[in-house]
Formats: C-alpha cells, structure tokens, sequence
C-alpha cells in the first residue's frame, strides 16, 4: 500500500510556494491509499484544499517525555546556561527555538518587546535558530534599542543542549503564523514550562 505522510502543505509554509511542489503534493495524495497527517488543524486545511477527507487519518507527532524530563537537569546546568546567556538567576527569560522564517513568527515577538519590557523590566528575551530572517531580526533589535534585552543565538542547538536551554526558560513562546503541529511546543510543555 502506498501512505502518504503530510506534516504541511507548500501552500501553509510559504503562503503560496511553488506551483510544482503543490502539484506533487497532491498527486500523492490522489495516488495514496492513506493520507497521514499530523493533527486535526493540518486534517481540516487538507480538506479545504479539496483532499479527499476519507483517506485522512491523524497521527501526532511525538517526543521521548523520558529525554525531555525537567528532572534531568541539574539547577546547576540551568545556571550554566542563564551565566552563558547574560541572564541573571532574578531576570525573566523568554525562549524561542524554531526556524528564522515568516511563518515561524520570531519578528513578532522582537516587536512585542517594548510592550513586554513596560511590564516585566528584567524580561529577556532568547531567540535560538537558522533562517532567511537573521539580518532583518538583529536590525529591529538594533532599531528598537533592545540590546541589552534581546539575545540572538543564530545556531542549530543539539539536542541535549536544547533540553538544558528549555530548562533554564521561565516562558517559550511560538507565534507561528502557520503551524500544523508544533515539536517545540510539545518539548517544552515536556519540560514542564509554560508555553504561548
């Protein structure tokens, strides 16, 4: 039997994206016996596309909760991380990890700054990714004043690093314009933080 697995569409990364790839999308989905998909949002936009809905079935994507575990940090380790940072153990950190892209909405977040500074002054905010928007995010820190509140880590973090970076967060926020199912957010929430 022939499955197709679909996380999301062209259309939903990009906005529009490429006519070919859409095209092969939905071919395969013609051809598959069995759509996966990875929630129900990502289930009923397929729909809207006109996928044929029989075929869809929901399969969330999921993460080990034993790895992702708060109880496998150290406050030590935690402490590292906030020290390598410049976070003070009394300041607010605010964490995303994620794609610097549009969709994935980090900008968003840069420009809430101001607002979030007048409520809670010791917020400091970690945005930790790879992407197209990199020059464009340190140029709104730098036009913005946030400096000294704003921490761009423009790297891919391995995953053990990623948990202590979790751990150390008081918040994760992930303001994706589009989002089928959020890894991310699955691992924080694992690792027992709030998340927005």
């Amino acid at each position: 039997p022939f499955v197709f697995h679909i996380h999301s569409t062209e259309q939903g990364r990009t906005g529009d994206g490429s006519d070919t790839i859409k095209r092969l999308e939905r071919l395969a989905a013609d051809y598959a016996e069995r759509v996966i998909t990875v929630s129900y949002a990502m289930r009923d936009h397929l729909a809207s596309l006109g996928y044929d809905e029989k075929k869809i079935r929901v399969v969330y994507n999921g993460i080990d909760a034993e790895k992702y575990s708060p109880d496998k940090v150290s406050y030590e380790e935690i402490m590292d991380v906030r020290k390598s940072l410049g976070i003070g153990e009394d300041e607010y950190m605010i964490l995303f990890v994620g794609r610097l892209t549009w969709v994935k909405g980090a900008d968003t977040l840069i420009l809430a700054m101001p607002e979030m500074l007048r409520r809670i002054p010791k917020a400091k905010l970690v945005i930790v990714g790879l992407g197209e928007q990199e020059d464009m995010l340190r140029n709104e820190v730098s036009r913005l004043n946030l400096k000294d509140n704003v921490i761009l880590k423009y790297e891919f973090l391995p995953e053990d690093l990623r948990i202590k970076y979790y751990a150390a967060a008081d918040i994760c926020v992930f303001p994706s314009k589009y989002e089928p199912f959020g890894i991310v957010c699955a691992e924080a929430m694992s690792m027992g933080k709030p998340v927005v």
